[in-house]
């Protein structure tokens, strides 16, 4: 397995971050992130969208097989993304 560093994207309601995050560290990558500032209040702030991005060191397989988790598991309700993912094909052995 090659070990590697990707960035992660994470665009979504700020409660939902950290899913991704366990997720990945599940997988035994090691993550560096900055948690997002949640507001609490009344429904116009149920729409809030934040970007955040993830630095997952570790596996590349194991990387993406989190991120495909947690994409099954929010079912459109937030968005990860590995980038590079299109050059990374050469990375699995």
């Amino acid at each position: 397995m090659t070990h590697t560093t990707r960035r992660v994207t994470y665009r979504g309601n700020p409660a939902f971050a950290s899913i991704l995050v366990q997720m990945l560290e599940e997988e035994s990558v090691t993550v560096e992130w900055e948690r997002p500032g949640e507001h609490r209040g009344g429904i116009g702030e149920m729409g809030q969208e934040v970007v955040v991005i993830i630095l997952a060191a570790g596996g590349y397989d194991a990387i993406k097989a989190a991120v495909d988790r947690f994409r099954n598991y929010m079912h459109d309700r937030a968005e990860a993304t590995i980038e590079d993912d299109e050059q990374d094909n050469d990375l699995a052995d």
